[in-house]
């Protein structure tokens, strides 16, 4: 497989970064994921505008202009032959010295990785996903991190294998004061009758690329959409609830803690809607 160091497209083998590289040491950058579709990247414009956003709320100039970046995308989708596979950028401030104050004028390190995936079988998507929600507190992110994605997974990670079982698909996680606001993986929403809710930016949620989506598909289809402060008994009482992101899409859940969802009509809608505009803005 090849790869994006820095502009060059090279063999996986001979990439190579410092030891001393702060993405590597610290996890202190950013990073992007996103789906390809027969060779097509749905969004890409939105997840490198993400990624300059968060780039910018820390500091790290990206090395190289958006349109490259689109160019080196595309040319690493080609050269490794992906039809259906995943995107990912990683942008770190680059080598450091020790001490968590980065240096003045640090050469930051860009990776791009192109590689095949499988999506999640139909049948998942007919009989949804088990959540649970975790009680430890997602306390160390706020609005103004609305657009990071870091490259420092730990807390989630640690989520999820905290989760009890190999059948738990994501972690829905809470704020101090109770709140819901994302998967470890996702956004999360919930339908009750004709309105559709979502946790909001004021709670520190990523401010998913599919989540923006699903909101304006919503609206186009006729729901009231409200993002507001929710607690876990709200989830349980929805009539509908399902996760969110670029690679899943619109995910059904099936069961949360001792609560059973169907997967509803306006969920499938979504689902629909939402191919439907991958296809349309493909072709």
């Amino acid at each position: 497989m090849y790869v994006c160091l820095n502009g060059k497209i090279v063999p996986e083998g001979e990439a190579k970064i410092p030891v001393s590289d702060r993405g590597f040491l610290l996890g202190d950058g950013v990073f992007e994921t996103m789906r390809v579709y027969d060779g097509y990247l749905f969004r890409l414009n939105s997840h490198i505008e993400r990624l300059y956003s968060g780039a910018e709320r820390l500091g790290i100039t990206v090395p190289i202009e958006r349109e490259r970046l689109r160019e080196i995308v595309y040319k690493l989708i080609s050269k490794n032959g992906i039809e259906t596979g995943v995107i990912r950028i990683t942008l770190t401030r680059g080598a450091g010295g020790r001490g968590i104050l980065p240096p003045e004028d640090p050469e930051p390190t860009l990776v791009v990785t192109a590689s095949p995936w499988c999506p999640p079988s139909e049948e998942l998507y007919k009989r949804g996903v088990k959540v649970v929600v975790s009680d430890d507190p997602l306390s160390f992110r706020t609005e103004r991190d609305k657009h990071i994605k870091p490259v420092s997974f730990l807390f989630y990670i640690l989520r999820r294998m905290d989760s009890g079982g190999s059948d738990v698909y994501d972690v829905i996680l809470k704020d101090h004061n109770g709140y819901i606001t994302e998967g470890t993986i996702s956004n999360v929403f919930f339908v009750v009758d004709d309105t559709l809710y979502t946790p909001p930016p004021e709670l520190g949620i990523l401010m998913g690329v599919t989540r923006g989506v699903v909101m304006e598909l919503a609206r186009r289809i006729g729901l009231n959409v409200v993002e507001g402060c929710y607690t876990q008994e709200d989830i349980e009482g929805a009539h509908e609830v399902f996760l969110t992101n670029s690679l899943i899409e619109v995910m059904p859940v099936s069961s949360l803690r001792d609560k059973q969802f169907l997967v509803g009509n306006i969920t499938k809608e979504l689902i629909t809607a939402y191919r439907e505009m991958v296809d349309g803005e493909r072709h």
